[in-house]
């Protein structure tokens, strides 16, 4: 973290990422830039963003599993315990000011696991941004491709969620049906 004049640099943009922005009035779908970024585990101001993220969601599946893990790994950190290297990433509709990131403005949360596979733990999307945004679990996978560009991504799959990873070029494998992997 770096500090300047007191302020918190925390969340790390990556990359541009695109939605679609509805509009729910004329029925129709435009493109719209959010922002991919990465949130630091070892970070108060980001595992409480997550927390508070989670709480607004209502329905926090996998979040509340999310900012958990994040807390776990701050507590431990504090302790001096030696913890797995696990990375979280976010997609938000803010487009600047990551000197600390809105809680509000996240459309989607993901933990992974990057080893020799960068194994995805979770993965959610905000249920109430649908009001306004489509594709944010998609552009959350492209985002990780991009980024992992030369790893295999691998999940675990729910029966409901399997045609969404399918038509993000997900596989299933021979070996479990409930693992999908994307191989670029």
């Amino acid at each position: 973290m770096i500090s300047y004049n007191n302020i918190p640099f925390t969340a790390k943009y990556i990359a541009s990422a695109s939605v679609l922005k509805a509009d729910r009035l004329s029925g129709k779908e435009e493109p719209c830039n959010v922002s991919f970024i990465e949130l630091d585990p070892l970070n108060p101001y980001d595992t409480d963003t997550v927390s508070t993220a989670s709480k607004i969601w209502g329905s926090p599946e996998y979040s509340k599993a999310i900012s958990n893990s994040m807390q776990s790994l701050l507590s431990n950190n504090e302790r001096n315990i030696k913890q797995p290297e696990k990375k979280f990433y976010a997609i938000t509709s803010q487009r600047k000011y990551f000197t600390i990131a809105n809680p509000e403005e996240i459309l989607a949360l993901c933990e992974l696991l990057p080893e020799d596979k960068v194994r995805i733990s979770y993965l959610q999307v905000n249920p109430d941004s649908y009001l306004e945004y489509n594709h944010i679990g998609s552009s959350m996978l492209s985002s990780l491709k991009n980024l992992y560009k030369d790893k295999i991504l691998q999940l675990c799959a729910v029966k409901r969620l399997k045609p969404f990873y399918h038509a993000n070029g997900f596989k299933e494998s021979k070996d479990n049906s409930t693992i999908m992997y994307f191989e670029a």
